[in-house]
């Protein structure tokens, strides 16, 4: 799917992956940016991109991205102003690292991981990605309903793109139980949703190899992150194989029409 001339929603904007997401994707000619974050930060990061690309491009959106008002509130007034959402990057994440259960020396009893912690970390991590990127989905479902539009073919262009941003920690990680869980629960996801959304032309893809060359960071910040993306879908069903819904591409053309981002 080409970039330029689509509109995007990143959220966790305000630094690391969201906010160099959101640079790179002025650079690529985005029509309009919304770039979302509980940080105020988020309005300064949306001046710099509007600064670097020379134009009036990005707006900042300041809230918890779990709230489901100010999911659909975001979504309305870009629509509203922009058009149909076409990118959806739910970069917005948190870590409440700490051993699952762990032994107080001195009492010699054993202390749980928090289970307020494992459900913070699930609701901003899992919950609230899945939701901005089923928000994108049903946005486009309902303007392909609009003008009369069936079951997506291969030889249209696609719709939308959903990028889910994993981590290895889903494969497990000593002291991150909460964090880990919902990185593995993205990718079921994504899996899901590739397969659902597909029907109304959108493609879903989980970022596992998403490569990151760190390029400095500011104080209390983090790193800040130049990303190159080399991200394909869930791998796809054997060619020979007939999927119900709609005639599975040849691999070639699958890598054409799905690509590689970067």
């Amino acid at each position: 799917m080409k970039i330029e001339g689509k509109v995007a929603v990143v959220t966790g904007a305000a630094s690391g992956i969201g906010e160099a997401t959101s640079i790179e994707l002025a650079k690529r000619g985005v029509k309009a940016l919304a770039l979302v974050d509980r940080s105020d930060r988020v309005l300064q990061v949306a001046r710099m991109v509007n600064d670097t690309a020379g134009r009036s491009v990005a707006e900042g959106f300041i809230g918890d991205t779990t709230e489901f008002k100010f999911r659909t509130g975001v979504f309305d007034q870009v629509v509203a102003k922009h058009g149909v959402v076409s990118i959806c990057v739910p970069a917005a994440g948190i870590t409440r690292d700490a051993l699952a259960v762990k032994v107080d020396k001195e009492t010699s009893k054993t202390v749980l991981y928090p289970e307020e912690n494992f459900r913070q970390v699930l609701e901003v991590n899992l919950i609230a990605p899945v939701f901005w990127a089923l928000e994108m989905v049903a946005r486009i479902a309902e303007e392909r309903q609009r003008r009369k539009l069936g079951r997506w073919e291969p030889k249209e262009k696609l719709w939308g793109t959903v990028v889910f941003l994993g981590s290895v920690s889903s494969q497990g990680n000593k002291g991150q139980i909460s964090y880990a869980a919902s990185k593995a629960g993205l990718e079921g996801a994504a899996s899901t949703l590739t397969k659902e959304a597909i029907f109304h032309g959108e493609m879903c893809r989980h970022s596992s190899r998403l490569y990151r060359h760190a390029h400095g960071a500011g104080p209390g910040r983090g790193v800040h992150r130049q990303e190159r993306f080399a991200v394909y879908p869930t791998a796809p069903a054997h060619p020979a194989r007939r999927d119900r819904r709609r005639d599975l591409l040849p691999d070639r053309q699958l890598r054409d029409q799905w690509g590689v981002v970067g």
